[in-house]
């Protein structure tokens, strides 16, 4: 019985496919999305998709079209988009389309959607990437994100392309990819890389204070003499190749309490465990 595609897709994990059909599977580029047309369980959902393939591919001519299978289901997708808006018309297509089978209901009316290209979560040779890598703590030093504004695209190619260069000048470098961004990391360090100590809360009219209570925050201070040097070699967060700078309110110093602009900075975070969904903190985010 064939469920949902919205439950097959939940069920596929979005791991790297090989020989399932389809070319340049394993080539991306700045190509982010797919229409998922249907999808497929139970015990011979490898035979329903590779039938529903063959079938659409003879009866429409559709390029790109191709099949993915994981052990608890499968899926029949078509093309490949930068964008969701560049997958509208086509998506648009195949709700309307209709068999030659007469007063036969669209088959993809209710099932077709647009989804993140399986296996991108992937992209990237598997030694640099993070969810591979031993330790609890890595340092990131560079965020990706995809920009329509500024007709940027492929945020996981631009980050492995940075960590193979980081790697060829002798950095331990990794990526880690989800939807929204990709970071790039240096190094992998053990809790005791970092020093939790207790500092004043920064509150507003004396709050607390007033009634003779004086508020803490944890911080966490990096100890460690090689996550030490990346952060000085690395002292600022890049976010598509540039430092930028963001608005805080300073909690330390001359300026405490008022609003500075200040460069993002690299910072220590958990490294991700495979299964999650890798929290990549967003640009200008401080220690854990």
């Amino acid at each position: 019985m064939t469920k949902s595609i919205l439950t097959v897709l939940t069920m596929l994990s979005l791991s790297a496919l090989v020989g399932c059909g389809g070319a340049g599977q394993t080539n991306y580029g700045d190509e982010e999305f797919t229409i998922s047309l249907r999808g497929f369980v139970g015990p011979d959902h490898n035979q329903q998709s590779e039938r529903y393939l063959r079938e659409t591919q003879k009866l429409t001519g559709w390029p790109n079209l191709y099949v993915v299978h994981e052990e608890n289901g499968s899926a029949l997708l078509w093309g490949k988009y930068r964008n969701i808006e560049a997958a509208q018309d086509d998506l648009k297509t195949a709700k309307a389309w209709k068999t030659p089978i007469k007063e036969a209901q669209p088959p993809y009316a209710k099932t077709a959607m647009i989804v993140p290209i399986p296996g991108l979560d992937n992209y990237g040779p598997p030694e640099m990437n993070l969810l591979n890598a031993k330790g609890y703590y890595t340092m990131m030093v560079a965020v990706f994100m995809d920009s329509p504004a500024e007709n940027i695209y492929g945020h996981r190619k631009s980050a492995v392309e940075y960590c193979q260069t980081l790697r060829k000048k002798g950095w331990d470098a990794y990526y880690v990819h989800n939807n929204a961004r990709s970071c790039v990391t240096i190094g992998t360090f053990e809790k005791t890389a970092l020093r939790t100590r207790k500092r004043p809360a920064l509150f507003g009219s004396g709050i607390g204070t007033e009634i003779g209570l004086q508020p803490f925050i944890e911080v966490n201070d990096i100890v460690d003499p090689k996550m030490m040097k990346i952060k000085r070699d690395f002292p600022n967060l890049l976010v598509n190749g540039k430092v930028e700078r963001i608005v805080v309110v300073a909690v330390e110093g001359p300026s405490q309490g008022r609003e500075v602009a200040l460069p993002s900075e690299s910072c220590p975070i958990i490294i991700p465990q495979r299964g999650e969904n890798a929290g990549i903190p967003a640009a200008g985010s401080g220690n854990p």
